[in-house]
């Protein structure tokens, strides 16, 4: 930090010495100024024109003695000079005025005028000289005026200090292993919006750890169960036993490896969507057809399924990752018909930018203060122990509509059981009916 503020006090001071620079340049265009340089022209000129005439009524022996006489009377020094002398511009200027003033410098210039009947002019000695101690003493307050600016900068500058070394030890507890760390934003008064970031950032990283500590806590104890059974059941292959029975102690092993291989595949899934790259495009998909076929996939004799109207409000597209779409509906008809009574129905409509899919049971319901809970990984009901899986279909639900830019809730059925509301955003508006 130390180094970026001294680098700006250089380049604010190096900016300061450019004007400094070139201060004498611009001074010349602001004093004399095309209207000042005519009005001093003009006020001067008629005392001066007179001057030149006198000049030219008199004798050429005399005129030296003559102009020193007037010379000492006004108070500046007078010459005559040839053409050749002046600049093109002066001579440009002479035929448009009868007086002009040329600019010397800042502080300085010089009245001339042509001598009527000759081919010379009458120029002036410096008018408006600054005498040398004024030019010392510019110098010296202009000195001052830059150690005041630096002393200022400085000032100013020592409060930027102290709050980057409040953001820079809050990020080195951050990487320390702090994930409770946060800034008051009125600690950094002049960054108050980079403090809410900061806590921003610290809250959403410490949710992401905190998710990924009880992921893996419970991956650990999920992974435990069929690992024990696979080494039991190495265990009792190896003991002398009859065909039949060993058969059937690798046929459980089969099963119990096809288990984890389940349970890996879930867990891949749940993982790809934690990061913010996206897992797969997404591209229009007929939601109604889809819809149907996964209504008739998971038609049944005992339980029904289908859709709950005739989804008039649906669009004929809608921007999707079709993979995964039908992977969040068919996780929601399994949970459904795991529950229902009877029957399962599928309610689709368009919401505003939205596509809303519901799946509705009419099985027991689940608590309102267990609504949020079913979609965290690894999370089954009390009544759920002892039944197949693992607890992740919901929550891999949650994800993909997360990454949709869309919800997952649920909700009271009309049918008398749960109705698990999905909502599916899309990112070009020109998909808004």
């Amino acid at each position: 930090m130390n180094r970026l503020l001294f680098r700006l006090w250089m380049m604010a001071l190096f900016a300061f010495v450019i004007v400094l620079a070139i201060h004498e340049m611009v001074l010349v265009y602001v004093l004399y100024s095309k209207q000042d340089v005519e009005y001093v022209e003009t006020g001067l000129g008629g005392g001066y024109r007179v001057v030149a005439e006198i000049l030219a009524e008199t004798a050429p022996s005399e005129q030296e003695a003559r102009m020193q006489e007037m010379s000492d009377w006004m108070g500046i020094s007078l010459e005559l000079i040839d053409g050749e002398a002046l600049e093109p511009h002066l001579l440009q200027r002479l035929q448009e005025r009868p007086v002009i003033i040329e600019v010397v410098d800042a502080d300085s210039g010089r009245l001339i005028t042509p001598v009527p009947g000759t081919d010379q002019f009458l120029r002036s000695g410096l008018l408006f000289d600054v005498p040398r101690v004024f030019r010392l003493r510019h110098i010296v307050v202009t000195l001052l005026a830059g150690i005041l600016f630096s002393i200022v900068f400085w000032w100013q500058i020592r409060p930027l200090r102290r709050q980057h070394r409040i953001l820079e030890d809050a990020a080195l507890s951050m990487a320390a292993g702090d994930r409770d760390i946060r800034i008051d934003p009125a600690e950094l008064s002049t960054a108050e919006p980079l403090a809410h970031a900061f806590n921003h950032m610290a809250e959403k990283t410490q949710a992401r750890v905190d998710a990924q500590q009880r992921l893996l806590r419970s991956i650990s104890h999920e992974l435990r169960t069929p690992i024990s059974r696979l080494r039991i059941g190495i265990h009792l292959l190896e003991r002398p036993q009859p065909e039949v029975d060993r058969k059937r102690e690798i046929q459980q092993l089969d099963q119990d490896l096809e288990e984890l291989n389940l349970l890996v595949d879930e867990l891949l899934t749940y993982a790809r969507f934690e990061g913010d790259a996206a897992p797969t495009p997404k591209e229009p998909v007929q939601v109604r057809q889809l819809l149907l076929e996964l209504a008739e996939k998971f038609q049944g004799d005992e339980k029904t399924c289908g859709p709950a109207s005739s989804w008039k409000k649906l669009p004929e597209t809608f921007p999707l990752a079709p993979r995964f779409f039908r992977r969040a509906v068919e996780n929601l008809l399994r949970n459904a018909l795991r529950h229902a009574e009877c029957k399962v129905e599928i309610e689709a409509y368009q919401e505003g930018g939205a596509l809303v899919v519901e799946v509705h049971d009419d099985g027991p319901g689940i608590p309102i203060e267990q609504r949020e809970a079913v979609f965290e990984p690894f999370f089954r009901l009390p009544e759920e122990q002892t039944s197949p899986g693992y607890g992740m279909g919901l929550a891999i639900v949650r994800q993909i509509v997360s990454w949709h830019q869309g919800e997952a809730k649920v909700l009271d059925s009309p049918l008398g059981g749960s109705c698990f509301q999905t909502r599916w955003r899309a990112e070009d508006e020109s998909w808004r009916p």
